[in-house]
């Protein structure tokens, strides 16, 4: 909660309605020259409407004073804006600033008072409009600094005002009485319109805190998520070199190249930890793609790459796991015999592979997976992968694409794998432009769609 002005003044206010006091002050001083335009110009204009009914020597004196009498605010608001900004400083700002608009009041409303004849009502009801004009008009320059106003518009329309008050005719008496409401009314909504200003001024300043606190938040995870992915580059880079050792030596036993083992089990155990090898090492690749991806060091080849070529490739190198779980898998090319993008020819295989590897993992005994390529009606090539297999919950596929998350809870203990192959393909697609989307149906199968923008597909041959 906002706390008062005059708490403000006396020292208690807390860090952010120090700034809003700094701020209404500038822009109490950024006013200047409006407000000296348009006092100046009223006094003109009541110099005009008056010139005939009063001696013009009094006006012209009346208009040089006040004129003066701003020209030095002016130059007050001039020096302000070189002047250094902090909150000791602008309380002493403000005080000099209402000093100084309390002697433009005084002078203006020193009108009332020289030209005061209470048998000249038409000259009266000009000088009361002029005046209370004045009050009214002063209410959007000066109600950033209350002291300001108020000084401003009391001063102003005391002279008059008392004189008014004072005088035995009821007409005259009704003029004061209507002043005296003026300003009562003024006061009011001078003061309202001070506490939006200070509730708008400690918004925006509440909304920069937050925007800081985000943007630092922000760089704060961008440096956390840089640090976690160099680190595991650094440790995957580690683990390679011990484990490609591991997977060399047990394929040198699983064989015997060296010679026939005594006992046949040597060969069966030698074969399961190659196996493992492989296994951890594609484990390990995969985490290395990813981090390398999200620190922003992936380099991409651009080449000419036929898509259809490398998904037979891919579904070649699935074709044992898919002999393994009695899973058909077959390729279809909607209309062209040749479908060539422009792109990394490594990238796109292992995103054909890692899609086609899904499926045929989730596709249960005598099922099915299509790959298929076509052209979509804006020039893109879309590569759609279709399965027969188990499906996904609708309230997993938002998180499908995130690292290490797979479709269902009981998918992991029952199917194996890490999670990351969906993650990664999905970074690697987007390196390339395009789009990746998956639709499906828990118990009927899955569609996984990748789209290559226009821009990246090259003239396709014709059948």
């Amino acid at each position: 909660m906002m706390q008062s002005g005059e708490e403000t003044r006396a020292g208690h206010a807390t860090e952010r309605d120090r700034a809003v006091f700094v701020a209404q002050i500038a822009a109490l001083y950024d006013n200047s020259l409006s407000a000296f335009i348009g006092i100046i110009g009223s006094a003109a204009l009541a110099v005009g409407a008056l010139w005939h009914a009063v001696e013009p020597v009094t006006l012209v004196a009346w208009l040089a004073v006040l004129l003066l009498v701003h020209l030095v605010r002016l130059a007050v608001a001039a020096r302000f804006g070189r002047s250094a900004r902090t909150f000791e400083e602008s309380r002493r700002w403000a005080l000099l600033h209402a000093l100084l608009l309390s002697v433009s009041g005084a002078v203006y409303g020193s009108l009332g008072w020289l030209i005061f004849d209470p048998s000249n009502p038409l000259v009266l009801a000009l000088v009361l409009l002029f005046i209370g004009g004045t009050a009214v008009a002063g209410v959007p320059f000066h109600a950033l600094y209350l002291p300001s106003y108020l000084s401003f518009a009391f001063i102003n329309v005391a002279p008059l005002g008392f004189l008014l008050l004072l005088s035995p005719e009821t007409g005259l008496l009704a003029m004061g009485l209507s002043l005296v409401l003026l300003l009562a009314v003024l006061a009011m909504v001078a003061r309202k319109t001070n506490s939006v200003i200070r509730t708008s001024l400690a918004l925006r300043f509440e909304n920069e805190s937050l925007i800081h606190e985000l943007q630092a938040a922000r760089e704060n995870a961008e440096q956390a998520s840089s640090a976690k992915s160099r680190f595991l580059a650094h440790v995957t880079h580690e683990l390679r070199t011990p484990l490609n050792a591991v997977i060399g030596f047990s394929e040198i036993i699983a064989k015997a190249l060296f010679g026939a083992h005594s006992e046949p089990r040597y060969q069966q155990y030698a074969r399961d930890i190659h196996a493992s090898g492989v296994h951890l090492l594609g484990i390990i690749d995969n985490i290395l793609d990813l981090s390398k991806i999200e620190s922003g060091t992936m380099a991409l080849s651009d080449e000419i790459v036929d898509l259809g070529a490398v998904v037979q490739q891919a579904i070649r190198l699935v074709s044992e796991q898919a002999s393994r779980g009695r899973v058909a898998v077959t390729f279809e090319s909607a209309g062209q015999s040749l479908w060539r993008i422009r792109g990394d020819g490594r990238a796109i295989l292992q995103v054909a592979l890692n899609i086609l590897a899904n499926a045929v993992k989730f596709t249960l005994p005598d099922g099915r997976v299509t790959a298929r390529i076509a052209g979509g009606p804006a020039g893109e090539t879309v590569l759609t992968v279709q399965d027969t297999g188990i499906g996904i919950a609708a309230d997993e596929i938002v998180r499908i694409f995130e690292p290490f998350k797979q479709g269902n809870a009981g998918i992991r203990p029952r199917f194996g794998g890490t999670g990351l192959g969906l993650a990664i393909s999905k970074r690697l697609v987007e390196l390339h432009g395009g789009q990746i989307a998956i639709t499906s149906r828990q118990g009927e199968g899955t569609t996984v769609s990748v789209t290559i923008p226009p821009e990246r597909c090259v003239h396709a041959l014709s059948l």
